[in-house]
């Protein structure tokens, strides 16, 4: 039988059969794209800035896998960042094999390993979860009821430290402000220590390890300094007809912020002074920032940075890690985890031989979508996955977006230097098919200004290269509607106002 001759993607080095179909070349990539999508087994580092076809190279890489080097779908593990993003790569590599005819590789797509960190570590944990301890069915918990738990644990720990460890909890906790008086520290705000916790926790590091002798605390004492200078900043920008003197002491909190080599003395004298002033009676519209900006410095008072205070840090770690252990206790008691207990429990798995060696063989080929978004627990997850010169990794320094949610850029550029030291390419997607000349020449300029001696980036700017060539009816025009207010909401609000307003005008 003469083999049907079908087109797939333009750059395949050779021909293939399947099931009697010839697959030849036919796609049309540019020559990076074309050298990320088919660069046989060698591990990729490829940076796609906005609009550069990012999608169209990963379908493209899974279906030259796939049809050119013979491995299963369902044996391609591909991490996207949501649901919405794996559903489309579905769809794409859907609509490409029915466009070729591959029908037995079409009825294999719902099958395909395509899925988000979260819901592959589902999976490993309900296969495996017995080996950690973990009940395989268990819930998600939901963010209601975890943060009704972890407000139930933070009282149970802080009411038997106070029963069992009364001179300890005074010293930890006595110069913390109290909210129903002092003779129990149950009034305590635990938010602080919680999201103390969520960074140990998706930084990958072990709780057991960190050292809270240090004079950061494993990372406290500049949170909390930082959140003193995050509301002075807001404060001083909401005090208008404040007294001069307060103003000034906040704007300098503000200018300072965590600098860590500002001298102690200048530190200490500087939040006596200021916290003698903002306990006055201020405007209510701004009384919530001075308010907690009082108590974010009481809460440096009583931890410190000197090295008087390492007994009191020594405490910390005890408190904390007692916090962290009873929260997880009760979670696995009543079969329930969060997310970050997936990543962390899927961590442990593949760090049982048996069960890495299962994982591996079962894929044979991993690609990770948006590397910049994900923190270093993940990524942790991901070099246990990593089977040498099969790894496909994909962002852009400059779309990372969910620091918020403790995305870590310093931990995607440190994968990217592993990535160096291995068998890999590193490609960058520069060209843009989104948007229009013009507009690609206003952002180059606009943010090679922005970004340039900007440190805290961690990148420098990689400016964009248009590859929109198609002329529009009218020509285009930038404009820069700018929105300044210390008030995110009200700034969001005035933002859209402002830009409905120039739309209507422009129709009108």
């Amino acid at each position: 039988m003469r083999a049907r001759v079908l087109r797939v993607s333009r750059h395949l080095p050779c021909r293939t059969r399947r099931a009697g179909v010839e697959i030849v070349s036919a796609i049309e990539l540019t020559g990076t794209q074309s050298d990320a999508a088919y660069a046989g087994y060698r591990n990729v580092w490829l940076t796609a800035g906005a609009g550069s076809g990012k999608t169209r190279v990963l379908t493209e890489r899974i279906l030259f896998l796939h049809l050119e080097k013979g491995i299963p779908l369902h044996r391609i593990l591909a991490i996207t960042f949501t649901e919405k993003a794996a559903e489309e790569m579905r769809v794409r590599i859907g609509s490409r094999l029915a466009a070729i005819g591959a029908r037995d590789s079409l009825r294999a797509v719902p099958e395909a390993a395509i899925t988000t960190i979260d819901a592959f570590c589902m999976r490993l944990i309900q296969e495996y979860g017995d080996a950690v301890g973990v009940d395989p069915q268990f819930r998600i918990l939901d963010p209601v009821e975890s943060a009704e738990w972890e407000a139930e644990v933070w009282a149970e720990v802080l009411d038997r430290w106070w029963r069992e460890r009364r001179e300890d909890a005074m010293a930890l906790f006595g110069a913390l402000p109290l909210t129903i008086g002092p003779a129990h520290p149950g009034g305590i705000d635990g938010s602080v220590f919680w999201s103390l916790l969520r960074k140990i926790h998706t930084a990958g590091a072990d709780l057991d390890e960190v050292d809270f002798t240090t004079p950061e605390l494993g990372g406290m004492a500049e949170a909390l300094w930082a959140a003193v200078h995050a509301n002075a900043g807001r404060a001083a920008g909401k005090m208008r007809g404040t007294p001069a003197k307060t103003m000034e002491k906040l704007q300098e909190i503000a200018r300072l912020g965590g600098a860590r080599d500002l001298a102690e003395a200048e530190r200490w004298a500087l939040l006596a002074e200021v916290r003698g002033r903002i306990k006055g009676t201020v405007a209510k519209s701004v009384k919530e920032f001075i308010d907690e900006t009082a108590e974010w410095i009481d809460a440096l008072e009583g931890i410190g940075f000197e090295s008087r205070h390492q007994s009191i840090r020594e405490l910390l770690g005890e408190f904390v890690r007692e916090l962290d252990e009873t929260f997880f206790a009760r979670k696995r008691d009543r079969s329930a985890l969060d997310f970050i207990d997936l990543e962390e429990l899927a961590v442990r798995l593949l760090e049982i031989e048996k069960v890495a060696r299962e994982t591996k063989r079962r894929y044979r080929y991993l690609l990770l979508d948006e590397c910049q978004d994900t923190n270093g627990l993940q990524l942790s997850l991901m070099r246990l996955l990593w089977n040498d010169g099969r790894f496909f990794a994909v962002g852009d320094p400059k779309q990372s977006i969910y620091h918020f949610r403790d995305a870590d850029i310093q931990a995607y550029l440190s994968l990217g230097r592993e990535f160096a030291e291995k068998n890999s390419i590193a490609l960058t997607l520069s060209e843009n098919f989104r948007s229009r000349p013009e507009i690609i020449s206003f952002v180059n300029g606009f943010f090679a200004t922005v970004w340039s001696g900007n440190e805290a980036l961690g990148v420098p700017y990689e400016a964009l290269a248009a590859g929109n060539e198609v002329r529009p009816a009218v020509d285009p025009r930038i404009e820069y509607l700018s929105v300044r207010d210390e008030d995110v909401k009200e700034a969001r609000y005035r933002e859209a106002a402002l830009l409905a307003d120039r739309l209507r005008a422009i129709h009108e």
